[in-house]
């Protein structure tokens, strides 16, 4: 959300940037109590959380970057669109079309091949319901 904030403000430097950053910084101060937070937690256990910190980070760069192709795509005028370019509604529509066509794709790619645990079977489904 941080990375997000920053690239947006430079691509686009509008409102106050004394009330977004400091926003930003409390976001920022929220993120360093959980991870001691978790530091915590995590010191009980024995396993060493490198892959679930790899995929938070990859993840977190990614989502703070797709917000910036969604503003360019979007008219600048919403009262004379241009021509071209997704109004608010329209880009919420292929964004959440986009969301229910991937989740297909990925949710079936992660049940077979997860991260950490065993692939989900047909009749681990079944036991659980």
């Amino acid at each position: 959300m941080v990375l997000g904030v920053v690239i947006n403000y430079m691509a686009s430097p509008k409102g106050s940037a004394f009330w977004l950053f400091v926003g930003v910084a409390l976001v920022t101060v929220a993120i360093v109590l959980d991870a001691l937070a978790y530091r915590n937690k995590a010191s009980q256990s024995k396993k060493v959380p490198t892959k679930g910190i790899v995929l938070s980070v990859v993840g977190g760069v990614l989502m703070a970057l797709f917000y910036r192709f969604v503003a360019s795509s979007m008219v600048s005028d919403f009262e004379q669109p241009e021509a071209g370019f997704l109004t608010p509604y329209s880009a919420v529509f292929i964004f959440s079309a986009g969301i229910l066509i991937s989740n297909f794709i990925f949710n079936s790619i992660l049940m077979k091949k997860p991260f950490e645990g065993s692939p989900v079977t047909y009749s681990t489904i079944l036991t659980v319901v």
